[in-house]
């Protein structure tokens, strides 16, 4: 496959692994009812229904070309053909599948009315229900990767350059850098120095330039299609020079506004009786969604704390045993909704008054030695929030929000920025937008953590709260940036 035709030839080869799968679906769903109908008369004497010498999938087959055609109209509508980009690509197309899968088994349950001599075997439409979500799941996985693969290797992307490295510049290359699915190769970033401090995700992967003047030979030796500019106000004769000459050049010239960070991310463009003009508020979420999410966090937090009943006698036997002059439990100060202040519950895992001698401060990677024994495990496990579940069932912590701060600390950011207590118009959250985003590197950056938190309340949704439940999940098992 070349590098100048895979963007026909994959998506070709994904519908087609999507109609070979269907058979093989309805074979293996068919195959495991025929297994535990078998298993369930000869060994349980269990009645599971007829059960017969040989797993008879000729019915399915034969209505396998309409099985098919309404199975692809299905994951077309559900937008499993789309290209996935954005904040989290990777639950969007998950949720795409659960969709697509979802849609298509009850099209299945319907053929059972319309057609007499279809099998109506709800147990088989659950199987295949189960299997389509781990079957395309897994071919979506590997045709992303493949295609990452020829993105990557593709001489024909449109190649950025940034120009500015502040946090405008960094988020742009973090964004780029992320999803490659943009099409877009950043090349590098010109500013007066290398920055100090950089993003998360550009730890590694951050290509300083030059200064400002170099514009003209990195574009021509780069060959550059794309220009962002994070630094107009700050240099107008530079921007109009640069502007002239991507004119002259066919540059594309990106320019971000003056406004301060935060702004730009409660700015929303808006048409008034024909003009144009910005708009800045935090969308406020409305009764119904209040109790909407309360619902969720009530649920959510009842399931989980039955569900971990014996983790919760399990952690808290460790922690006695391991540091028995100590609580169990160890409850701070935070602030939350309204700047109000409540007890956020912790499993200990540090030895007792661990802050006596240094005052409140921020555990620093590879540098603490205050854990007990088991500390460090349930920290970089994120075991000891799950007390925070109590939290959450007394309407003081919601699932997901801002991650609410000490007021020591709140104190000495809001003398960093005036826009730091906007985070409090929303409850606190057991996760958020900032710790799928950095996690415990973040917490250094208290900024850095606002811009996220104030695009999670400008952009609120109950679809965005499963996202990064989920997304939370799988950084807590891979224990990215946990110490």
């Amino acid at each position: 496959m070349s590098k100048l035709n895979y963007k026909t030839i994959l998506p070709l080869l994904r519908v087609c692994g999507d109609i070979l799968l269907i058979p093989l679906i309805f074979i293996l769903a068919y195959s495991i009812k025929f297994k535990i109908g078998w298993i369930s008369q000869k060994i349980f004497s269990l009645n599971y229904g007829q059960i017969y010498q040989h797993a008879q999938i000729e019915p399915y087959l034969k209505f396998l070309g309409i099985i098919t055609i309404l199975w692809l109209i299905a994951f077309y509508f559900a937008g499993m053909y789309k290209n996935f980009t954005g904040l989290m690509p990777e639950i969007d197309e998950f949720l795409a599948i659960f969709k697509g899968i979802t849609i298509s088994a009850i099209e299945t349950a319907a053929l059972t009315i319309i057609f007499t001599d279809f099998p109506a075997s709800k147990s088989v439409i659950l199987y295949a229900w189960l299997l389509g979500l781990v079957f395309y799941s897994i071919h979506r996985f590997i045709f992303k990767k493949i295609e990452i693969h020829f993105i990557k290797k593709d001489n024909s992307l449109e190649k950025v350059l940034i120009i500015g490295a502040n946090h405008f510049g960094q988020d742009i290359a973090e964004k780029i850098i992320l999803c490659p699915t943009y099409k877009m190769k950043y090349i590098g970033t010109l500013d007066l120095s290398t920055p100090k401090n950089l993003h998360f995700h550009l730890q590694k992967k951050f290509n300083y330039l030059g200064s400002l003047n170099d514009y003209k030979k990195i574009i021509q030796q780069k060959h550059i299609n794309t220009i962002f500019l994070t630094i107009s106000d700050q240099n107008p004769k530079f921007t109009e020079k640069l502007t002239l000459y991507c004119v002259q050049h066919n540059v594309k010239l990106k320019i971000i506004t003056g406004l301060s960070q935060i702004l730009q991310i409660t700015m929303q463009i808006e048409n008034f009786d024909g003009l144009t003009f910005n708009s800045i508020s935090l969308a406020k979420k409305t009764n119904f969604n209040r109790f909407l999410k309360r619902c969720v966090d009530i649920s959510g937090s009842l399931f989980l704390l039955v569900l971990l009943l014996p983790l919760f006698i399990l952690i808290a036997a460790i922690i006695k045993i391991t540091s028995p002059f100590g609580p169990i439990f160890y409850f701070q100060k935070r602030i939350t909704l309204n700047n109000k202040t409540f007890q956020m519950i912790k499993f200990r895992t540090m030895i007792p008054d661990a802050e006596t001698s240094t005052g409140p401060v921020f555990t620093q990677k590879n540098k603490e030695n205050r854990y007990i024994k088991c500390g460090h495990f349930l920290r970089s496990s994120s075991l000891d929030e799950l007390p925070q579940l109590f939290n959450i069932l007394k309407g003081e912590l919601s699932l997901v929000g801002p991650r609410p701060e000490r007021p020591y600390f709140i104190q000495k950011f809001n003398q960093q920025s005036p826009y730091y207590n906007l985070r409090h118009v929303v409850k606190g959250g057991l996760t958020g937008l900032a710790q799928i985003n950095g996690r415990d590197y973040l917490t250094h950056k208290p900024m850095h953590k606002l811009k996220y938190d104030l695009y999670y309340i400008k952009n609120w949704s109950l679809l965005l709260d499963i996202k990064i439940i989920l997304k939370t999940i799988l950084i807590v098992f891979t224990k990215e940036e946990a110490y």
